[in-house]
């Protein structure tokens, strides 16, 4: 009887010890992994950040070394590149130390600074968005107007505005604590710190932050994508005049490309500010009405608006031919990649080479060739292109080929 105790015990203490290791390894492990997840994760916020800089720097260089970068709608572009760039500085990097430290490293005072460079740089990003899209919009749907519209007066006005507005929006609630939830009096939470905002605060910010940018940044490359299939249909039409000879498919080719290559356009633009943005302020308003959305995803959506500043200083750079252009003389390695390609000037546009193209063409039997190059005008930034050189380059043109 002694000895079957004795056994049952040892059985019981063997199980207990197999248990204690297997939970023991499982910990490990555990470890291990959070430890892996961690290191990786740091990495990547390490990457986003380093990418954002060097992206809005780049930007910015390369408008300040190029003067035909030097434009009023570039301008707009600058703004967006500084407050980028500024939010790689200022918001982002603190904010890895404390994603990555799982605490605030810095003096508690400059937590309640952090958050204010937060919300006023996010915020100029996404109105400087929005002012890029005003300023397309009057471009395209008014070219004739726009210069006299949209002079370096409004222009600086409106970068100006941008900024004193997100500013106060920004720093005179959060210094005096309004933005902050009831029985709250610091930033600061489980040694982290953390933008919590109440309701009130939180509908406020990002109703005329993110939202009304958003409706109107929808609104207007809405508008400018029906300008664009107008201007296909239009130049269906040219062409099918000027090549009643040619056949149909041909011609209706080159409508189709345009309303795709600006579908795809307006597409990226506007698909890539709603990507980023949208979940931020359905999240932040979620957080601030119940308290439960979880930390790890709330993180998750404020890092992807901060990717926004990364992914603005890409597409609208590298959707314009001037911006390719002068980032393939910055970068000569670039000219291996076809869109970095380039075979005239910039200011020498493609819509210059379609026009001196149709005049050749109308050469041909004589007929208004005289009143098209008397009449023919370009804008660009200094105006209206110099028709002589117009002329000029007509005159070599057809030259070459023997038609004049």
């Amino acid at each position: 009887m002694a000895d079957n105790l004795t056994d049952t015990s040892t059985y019981v203490t063997d199980a207990a010890t197999n248990t204690l290791y297997v939970t023991e390894a499982n910990t490990m492990q555990e470890q291990k992994l959070d430890i892996t997840l961690h290191v990786l994760s740091s990495v990547l916020l390490l990457i986003i950040i380093v990418l954002v800089l060097m992206a809005n720097i780049i930007v910015i260089v390369a408008i300040g070394k190029h003067d035909y970068l030097r434009t009023l709608s570039n301008t707009f572009i600058l703004s967006l590149g500084v407050a980028d760039l500024l939010v790689g500085l200022l918001v982002m990097i603190p904010a890895m130390f404390n994603q990555v430290m799982e605490k605030w490293i810095f003096p508690e005072t400059f937590c309640t600074v952090w958050i204010a460079f937060d919300v006023m740089l996010c915020s100029g990003s996404i109105l400087s968005v929005c002012l890029i899209s005003i300023d397309r919009y009057l471009l395209i749907m008014n070219p004739l107007k726009y210069k006299t519209f949209m002079t370096p007066f409004k222009v600086v006005a409106c970068i100006t505005a941008v900024w004193v507005i997100t500013a106060f929006s920004s720093f005179l609630p959060i210094f005096n604590g309004w933005h902050r939830r009831e029985n709250t009096f610091s930033d600061i939470v489980a040694g982290q710190c953390v933008l919590q905002t109440s309701l009130t605060f939180a509908l406020t910010a990002s109703f005329l932050t993110i939202l009304v940018p958003i409706i109107v940044t929808t609104m207007l490359y809405g508008a400018i994508f029906k300008a664009a299939r107008r201007h296909a249909r239009l130049i269906h039409a040219v062409n099918a005049l000027i090549w009643h000879k040619r056949p149909k498919n041909i011609v209706s080719t080159t409508k189709d490309v345009f309303s795709s290559k600006a579908s795809f356009t307006l597409g990226i633009l506007l698909g890539a500010f709603v990507i980023t943005w949208l979940p931020f302020f359905t999240v932040n308003l979620i957080d601030a009405s119940c308290e439960c959305v979880d930390s790890t995803l709330f993180s998750f959506i404020v890092w992807l608006g901060y990717c926004n500043s990364l992914i603005n200083a890409i597409i609208y750079p590298l959707l314009m031919k001037n911006f390719r252009y002068a980032y393939g003389k910055m970068f000569p390695c670039l000219k291996r990649i076809e869109i970095f390609q380039a075979n005239i000037h910039p200011t020498f546009s493609s819509r210059t080479k379609a026009s001196v193209r149709n005049m050749e063409l109308l050469s041909m039997d004589g007929s208004r060739r005289g009143s098209v190059i008397d009449n023919y005008k370009v804008n660009t930034r200094h105006g209206v292109f110099n028709t002589e050189s117009v002329v000029k380059q007509w005159k070599l043109h057809t030259k070459n080929k023997n038609i004049c």
